[in-house]
């Protein structure tokens, strides 16, 4: 039902005007609450914040550090978890634990790929990687196919609804080149799963996994000795991430579930977790480009990480 303009205007106004008197109300109360119980966590807060501060001061110090330039997809990896590690710290600083946790589990899955990139053939399974790009968007490509033909045939949907959607797509893949797609596609296809082309990893596991499938996440900590910091770490961030009940506990404050901002134990496990892979994949980062200051940096970031969590 369409609201008349003028009830429209009233209503508009009467929450706006309780908005403006809650927010009166509890802005205070929320800043009060985020100054006293962030206090107790500073120490490791600071700690992440120094250790994104020197990942960019590598970044911008790479002819100084690096003795080779390091390979293309290691220092996306590496710049991406720089990222990763500032988007925890600003979370954690507000007590938002879940969505910490769901960044968390992003650094240990680069950690992970980090891990197989460098165990061996690197230039080769760079290149997987790299060109997975033409599977990615060939997959997207098709599952946009789907999508218009069954809007064709749907009887639910109006006609100018099927309309909008044909002519986003044909925009779409207008601008992005649709035969290109297809080409870089056919080019590198024999790289990928035949039929479901979902991983870049696949050729390098292929001959290990049940009936050739992609290889999972689990798969991949197993082979690489990983599979205990998936459990720990992974499998724990997930029962967070979902929506499962179990959430419940990164919510929970004075024994009911809130959105109001949560400071706890968690804080430290999250930060010292993260802190501790992104740690890693610096170094790796370095002994990639054959650095000669690996151990010195080393000894530094583990200078930071052991003042802030561990003494």
């Amino acid at each position: 039902m369409e609201i008349p303009k003028d009830n429209f205007n009233k209503l508009i106004q009467f929450y706006n005007d309780e908005l403006n008197i809650y927010k009166s109300i509890a802005i205070p109360g929320i800043q009060k609450l985020l100054e006293k119980e962030r206090t107790p966590y500073l120490k490791q807060l600071n700690a992440l914040n120094d250790i994104y501060i020197f990942q960019n001061y590598l970044l911008d110090s790479q002819q100084s550090v690096f003795t080779k330039p390091s390979n293309h997809t290691i220092s996306l990896y590496f710049s991406k978890v720089a990222g990763n590690l500032f988007s925890i710290l600003q979370c954690l600083y507000f007590g938002q634990l879940i969505s910490a946790s769901s960044i968390e589990r992003d650094i240990f899955e680069t950690y992970v790929d980090t891990k197989l990139m460098l165990q061996k053939d690197t230039e080769e399974r760079s290149m997987l990687y790299e060109e997975y790009q033409h599977a990615a968007l060939w997959n997207r490509m098709n599952a946009y196919k789907k999508y218009i033909k069954a809007l064709e045939i749907s009887n639910d949907l109006s006609e100018d609804k099927k309309k909008s959607a044909i002519e986003y797509y044909e925009k779409l893949y207008k601008e992005i080149n649709e035969k290109e797609i297809c080409n870089n596609y056919e080019r590198i296809k024999q790289n990928y799963h035949p039929r479901y082309p979902y991983h870049w990893a696949w050729k390098i596991f292929k001959n290990e996994t049940k009936n050739h499938n992609n290889p999972t996440l689990d798969f991949i900590c197993k082979k690489l000795g990983l599979y205990e910091d998936y459990l720990q770490v992974y499998s724990t961030a997930s029962l967070a991430v979902h929506n499962q009940p179990l959430m419940a506990n990164f919510m929970t404050r004075e024994g009911a579930v809130t959105s109001v901002p949560i400071f706890s134990e968690i804080i430290n496990s999250i930060a010292s977790i993260s802190a501790s892979f992104v740690i890693e994949i610096i170094l790796m980062a370095l002994e990639n480009g054959e650095s000669d200051k690996v151990e010195e940096i080393k000894l530094f970031l583990n200078y930071i990480f052991k003042s802030a969590f561990i003494d």
